[in-house]
């Protein structure tokens, strides 16, 4: 197993969970790719950039890894992504692929399940 890729990744869903930027940025090479719902944001300011405005909603996401498969640097994330607002609770499944160097992401790419329901949370 690749033991610094799985830690790259905990670290990233600790940071996300938390809704910590700081260590959220710090997950990511400097020259990082981030592919979401087919929006491309490439460089760490620029993905700390849009991390900071989900952060900043109303609704707050969870991230939960539920499987993964790993190989050579990069894995492929079975997870589970919950979002609240106020009293409502939603949940949807996601697949989000990363490839990590030296430690850090150099690339992820997100594929969320579209859910009607929670359309208007996100």
């Amino acid at each position: 197993m690749d033991r610094h890729v799985v830690d790259a990744i905990d670290r990233h869903i600790d940071a996300y969970n938390c809704r910590d930027i700081d260590a959220l940025a710090n997950g990511f090479a400097p020259d990082a790719v981030l592919i979401s719902d087919g929006t491309r944001v490439a460089g760490r300011d620029d993905i700390v950039a849009l991390f900071s405005t989900t952060f900043a909603a109303a609704w707050r996401s969870a991230l939960r890894v539920t499987g993964a498969v790993i190989d050579d640097g990069t894995a492929a994330c079975e997870m589970t992504e919950t979002l609240h607002s106020g009293p409502q609770r939603h949940r949807r499944e996601l697949v989000a692929i990363f490839t990590v160097e030296g430690g850090a992401i150099v690339r992820a790419r997100v594929y969320r399940d579209h859910d009607a329901r929670v359309a208007h949370l996100s």
